[in-house]
């Protein structure tokens, strides 16, 4: 089966102020968040994880032209390969 995961790149950010502690368990958070992604992604044999750049959480909002091509590239995929 096909799979696409989009994962944002602009990740919440610690406020100016914030303490060593605070930035290092921001860096964490976001490398859990790509493994997780990516484990997601290795569901499918097909399966991508696509960080898409200048994207929030709320990818439909921010880059809705890449949803909008990761839906049509998955269909087009799965036709494919009922076609065969």
């Amino acid at each position: 089966m096909p799979l696409v995961v989009l994962t944002a790149t602009l990740q919440p950010r610690p406020e100016p102020e914030a303490s060593p502690e605070q930035l290092a368990e921001a860096a964490a958070w976001d490398a859990e968040w790509n493994r997780g992604h990516d484990a997601l992604a290795a569901l499918s044999t097909r399966g991508i994880n696509a960080r898409v750049p200048g994207a929030s959480h709320n990818t439909q909002n921010t880059r809705p032209q890449v949803v909008i091509d990761a839906v049509e590239a998955v269909v087009a995929e799965a036709r494919e390969v009922a076609s065969r």
